[in-house]
């Protein structure tokens, strides 16, 4: 497998950081979904009878607790799913630039 990845040439090096890259990201986005659906208070069997984003759960949970009115629902909404996108684009660059670097070494 060495030998291959060295027959490669230098192109090589910038794939094989563009993979790790990706698994560190995908690694972490699978770490913050577990937590979310671990934030939640409902068993998980609940949840997937509700076929419902664990994300939303947790807001109305939240709204209904405190009382929130549909603007600060809508505000703790935005922030959510904010944070859970966090990290994607650099994914679908990483997924548009390997393949690019992978065609450019058999030119």
């Amino acid at each position: 497998m060495i030998d291959f990845f060295l027959k490669g040439g230098f192109l090589m090096y910038p794939i094989l950081l563009c993979s790790f890259a990706g698994l560190a990201i995908l690694i972490n986005k699978f770490i913050q979904y577990r937590k979310i659906l671990g934030e939640t208070e409902m068993p998980l069997d609940d949840l997937l009878k509700m076929k419902a984003n664990p994300a939303i759960l947790t807001l109305i949970m939240d709204g209904i607790k405190n009382g929130c009115d549909e603007k600060e629902l809508s505000l703790i909404g935005t922030r959510q799913v904010r944070d859970i996108e966090k990290g994607l684009s650099w994914l679908g660059l990483i997924a548009t630039i390997a393949p690019l670097l992978g065609l450019t070494g058999t030119v």
